[in-house]
């Protein structure tokens, strides 16, 4: 849930793992979970790369 967008090709595996996790969990408590870790990183910059 906290992987970003993957701009080099070392990155892509660990974000289709992430990727497949959200396919595989997916339910509205975690899009609601992923809503409120990113509205906190557009306020406190906590998790920002």
């Amino acid at each position: 849930m906290e992987q970003g967008y993957a701009a080099e090709v070392n990155g892509m595996p660990r974000k289709l793992q992430h990727d497949f996790y959200y396919i595989k969990h997916f339910s509205l408590w975690l899009d609601v979970l992923i809503v409120l870790k990113t509205v906190r990183v557009l306020f406190t910059g906590v998790g920002a790369r």
